[in-house]
């Protein structure tokens, strides 16, 4: 069941979101962000560092990480805000052509101001786990 309200964003409250990060979306990245560091766009300029190929930007796995959130508080009626993401650590590389799956889990709530504090992790195909965050969301009167 999706929340519906702030009473629905209870402790231990869990979604997962997965996606393959492919070229395209690397590029389109990169042309929306300006990211276009070589390690993201050339493979050549890429294969030269200590990772050997392109590695995904780390701001596109935190957007996935939203895309988790969005699970959570897309049926909430009153609507719902990222007030921002803590402790955003990107401990191995994602690579063209892995599918990453975001777990999203509500850890914590604060109840006088309608907010929950979520923990974030993410993972490769092989179960490693590539970036971890907390994410805190509020929803609105």
């Amino acid at each position: 069941m999706k929340p519906q309200g702030y009473e629905d964003l209870v402790i231990g409250f869990t979604t997962t979101y997965s996606q393959k990060i492919n070229e395209v979306d690397v590029n389109l990245f990169a042309k929306i962000t300006g990211d276009n560091d070589p390690i993201h766009t050339d493979e050549a300029a890429a294969s030269a560092t200590e990772y050997g190929k392109r590695i995904v930007q780390g701001a596109l796995i935190i957007g996935c990480m939203m895309a988790a959130s969005t699970k959570v508080t897309e049926g909430i009626s009153s609507g719902a805000v990222s007030i921002g993401f803590d402790r955003v650590r990107h401990v191995a590389p994602v690579f063209l052509g892995d599918t990453i799956t975001v777990r999203y889990e509500i850890v914590s709530r604060e109840e006088e101001r309608k907010r929950a504090v979520a923990a974030v992790s993410v993972i490769n195909q092989y179960g490693v786990t590539v970036a971890v965050a907390e994410h805190i969301i509020k929803v609105l009167s």
